[in-house]
C-alpha cells in the first residue's frame, strides 16, 4: 500500500523569497509581546459620528496610528535600533509601514506603505495619506509609487538563496535602511471584526510592532458600575527587549490603552 497517497510538487514563486528572507531576518529579534484589550467604544462613536455629519469616512487605522505616534514620542528608545552592537540610534520622526488595499482588475491586493512622521500628524491628515495611496499608481514591483522596485526586484528575485539572506540580514541591521524602506515600526491588520477573540502573533523586523485583531462586543462595568456591551479592540503589541527595559515598556503599554480608551484625537 502506498501510504504517501497522491500529491504533488509546485515550484515557489519568486515572489516570496523576500518573506522568506524576512522571516529569517525576524527570528533574531527578541521581541516580548503584550495580549491587550482596548474599550475602543468611545473612538467608534466619535468616527461614526463625523461620517454621519460630513459624509466623509476616518480611518480607524489612521486613528490607531495618531494615538501610537503620539506614545512612541513619549518613549523614543522603544523604536531605537542599534548599530553595529556599539551604538544606539533614536529616531525623532516616528514612521509606520501598514499595508493598504488597492483594487486592481477586480481583485483586492494588499501592497506595503510607509507613513512618515505620524508623531506630527493627525487622523485626518493620515486619513487622506491612506486613501491616495490606495488610489496611487504602482510599480509592477509592488511598491507603491516607486518606479526603481521593478528592477530591484528582478534581480533579488534571481540571486543565490544564501545571497539573499546574506544581503537581507546586512540590509535590516542597518537602521537607516529599515527607516528609510520600513519605517521605523509596523502596523498589521489581520481582521476588524469578529465574533470572537482574536489577538495575531506576527514575526518583524521592526523593534516594535503592533497587530490589530478582531473587535467584538462583550461586556463591561461602566463608571456607574453599571453592565452593558462595548466594543473591545484586541491587539497585540510586539517590543524588542534588546532596545528598552521591562518597567518603561510596561507603562508605555498602559498608557497606549489609556490614549485609545479616551479616543485621543477625535
Amino acid at each position: 500500500m502506498d501510504i504517501l497517497g497522491n500529491y504533488k510538487t509546485k515550484s515557489i514563486k519568486k515572489s516570496r523569497y523576500a518573506i522568506l528572507a524576512h522571516l529569517n531576518a525576524a527570528a533574531q529579534k527578541h521581541h516580548v509581546y503584550s495580549f491587550v484589550e482596548v474599550d475602543v467604544t468611545e473612538a467608534k462613536k466619535k468616527i461614526q459620528t463625523y461620517f454621519n455629519n460630513s459624509g466623509k469616512k476616518l480611518s480607524f487605522t489612521g486613528w490607531l496610528l495618531t494615538c501610537i505616534g503620539k506614545l512612541v514620542s513619549k518613549y523614543p528608545e522603544i523604536h531605537s535600533y542599534f548599530k553595529k552592537q556599539k551604538k544606539r540610534v533614536i529616531f525623532e520622526d516616528v514612521d509606520c509601514s501598514i499595508t493598504v488595499e488597492k483594487l486592481i482588475k477586480g481583485h483586492k491586493v494588499p501592497m506595503p506603505l510607509v507613513i512618515r512622521k505620524i508623531n506630527e500628524k493627525n487622523i485626518y491628515d493620515i486619513t487622506k495619506e491612506i486613501r491616495d495611496a490606495q488610489n496611487a499608481e504602482m510599480a509592477r514591483g509592488g511598491v507603491l509609487g516607486d518606479e526603481k522596485s521593478d528592477r530591484l526586484t528582478k534581480i533579488y528575485q534571481n540571486i543565490p538563496r544564501f545571497l539573499r539572506k546574506w544581503i537581507y540580514k546586512r540590509l535590516t541591521s542597518d537602521p537607516f535602511f529599515i527607516k528609510k524602506y520600513m519605517g521605523t515600526l509596523i502596523l498589521t491588520s489581520v481582521g476588524m471584526f469578529g465574533k470572537g477573540s482574536g489577538w495575531p502573533f506576527m514575526s518583524s523586523v521592526h523593534n516594535l510592532a503592533f497587530g490589530v485583531g478582531t473587535i467584538s462586543e462583550k461586556p463591561r462595568y461602566n463608571n456607574n458600575n453599571i453592565l452593558e456591551k462595548r466594543q473591545i479592540l484586541h491587539l497585540t503589541i510586539a517590543i524588542n527587549h534588546d532596545v528598552i527595559d521591562g518597567a518603561p515598556a510596561a507603562r508605555f503599554v498602559s498608557e497606549l490603552i489609556k490614549v485609545l480608551e479616551e479616543a485621543y484625537g477625535l
